[in-house]
């Protein structure tokens, strides 16, 4: 119905209303005819609306069958697809049934069927699980352990002196204290070292020692009977001879290892490697069993290299052949500096260093001289040839104590006492000499 027509009606029930109210009978048969024919308005609007919700009821019919068609479509599609799934995951595993028969996958792999793939145990990858996964490639091993790939997992060979899953702990050889009578030990790497009070020494600190005597016993022992050339002991009290040959023995002469490789010179260095030099300008680095470790070129204006050791620093400290050069080498890279000790040596032959990191070196045809590494001569022993006080006669090797006394020699032993005085030890002959 139009609003206007309800209007209207209200508007005339009003008028007659009031119309009654003030004039008394006299407007009624007007009021009538106008009911009437708002009546007949909303007669003809009832049918229009009538009509209209008869059009709408055969609509939303025609749409529920719509709906209900789109349904049975959409169930047949589902059953479609159920169908398709089925066919392509029997497919599946047809082919991969035919995959897995063929047992593609190595190293205990599991095939799956649905999806031609291997599922690999831990520790393997790939296709196929045909790839050992290398877990060394991290480097897991610490301080130049030697890692062993294994499957999931690795084992570090730890080099001596280092222990733990990663070679990480340094093995602390002064636990418990090796160092007797009151000595303090130094860890070190694979070794350790006692600094013994005053009145005894030895590796241990076991020796009771006195004062120095002019002729301490000697034990006299043929080693080999070819040329050595030098000497050195190492922290295991093992000694290494050098010349001909190169051998090690045991601290009671037995022979442990024949190196054979003929070198010249010998030193141990501060992390404990065996170093030597054979005229060239190659040193060689072994382990203190005799096994080689590696070689460097010295970087050094002369050819051959004579006498090598060592600085607390782990740098060394080798002598040119035929010339007055003293040369600090860095083990690492081989660069060599050096020691600007100008006309300081004629033939700078054997070197040493004491406590206090002096560069004692002999000149075979001149005297023995200490000097600090910027090459000023803190004292020189030996200025003339001979066996008398305050002489050399073409000083060998020479090496120092853990008193900072100087021993040298040829065919005769010498020790220079701490005011550079000289003690000597005995004399031989050439021929006595082995």
């Amino acid at each position: 119905m139009r609003l206007d027509s309800l209007t209207g009606i209200l508007t005339v029930l009003i008028a007659v209303f009031i119309e009654d109210t003030h004039a008394g009978s006299s407007c009624c048969h007007k009021t009538r005819q106008d009911l009437d024919t708002l009546a007949t308005g909303i007669s003809s609007d009832v049918a229009t609306l009538t009509a209209g919700i008869s059009t709408l009821t055969k609509m939303v019919s025609t749409l529920s069958n719509a709906i209900s068609s789109i349904k049975t479509d959409v169930s047949d599609i589902r059953a479609d697809n159920a169908g398709i799934e089925r066919k392509i995951a029997a497919l599946l595993k047809s082919n991969g049934q035919e995959f897995c028969d063929s047992t593609p996958c190595d190293n205990d792999g599991a095939c799956n069927e649905y999806g031609y793939t291997c599922q690999c145990k831990s520790g393997y990858t790939g296709r196929n699980c045909e790839t050992d996964i290398n877990e060394c490639d991290s480097s897991p091993c610490q301080n130049e352990g030697n890692c062993t790939d294994q499957v999931n997992s690795y084992t570090c060979k730890c080099k001596a002196g280092y222990t733990g899953v990663n070679c990480e702990t340094d093995i602390d050889e002064c636990d418990p204290s090796p160092c007797q009578n009151e000595g303090t030990c130094i860890d070190k790497v694979n070794r350790y070292t006692c600094k013994c009070k005053a009145e005894f020494a030895g590796v241990n600190c076991t020796i009771t020692i006195g004062q120095l005597k002019n002729k301490p016993i000697v034990v006299k022992i043929q080693l080999q009977s070819s040329l050595i050339d030098d000497l050195a002991v190492t922290s295991r009290g093992h000694i290494v001879a050098v010349g001909f040959t190169t051998k090690i023995y045991d601290s009671d002469f037995t022979l442990i290892k024949n190196v054979s490789n003929e070198f010249q010179y010998v030193a141990v260095s501060d992390d404990d490697q065996l170093v030597f030099t054979d005229l060239s300008r190659t040193i060689y680095f072994y382990t203190l069993d005799g096994s080689p470790i590696r070689n460097i070129t010295a970087k050094v204006s002369p050819f051959q290299l004579n006498g090598i050791t060592t600085l607390s620093t782990g740098q060394l400290v080798v002598c040119g052949v035929r010339t007055d050069g003293v040369y600090i080498v860095d083990q690492s890279t081989g660069n060599a500096t050096t020691i600007p000790a100008s006309d300081t040596f004629v033939w700078p032959n054997f070197v040493t260093t004491n406590s206090k990191g002096v560069v004692i070196v002999t000149d075979h045809s001149g005297p023995l001289k200490g000097m600090d590494q910027a090459g000023n001569v803190l004292f020189t022993y030996g200025g003339t040839r001979g066996s008398e006080e305050g002489q050399l006669n073409f000083p060998a090797g020479v090496v120092t104590d853990s008193w900072d006394y100087i021993m040298t020699g040829n065919y005769w032993l010498g020790i220079i006492t701490d005011d550079y005085s000289l003690s000597h030890t005995g004399s031989k002959s050439k021929s006595d000499v082995s």
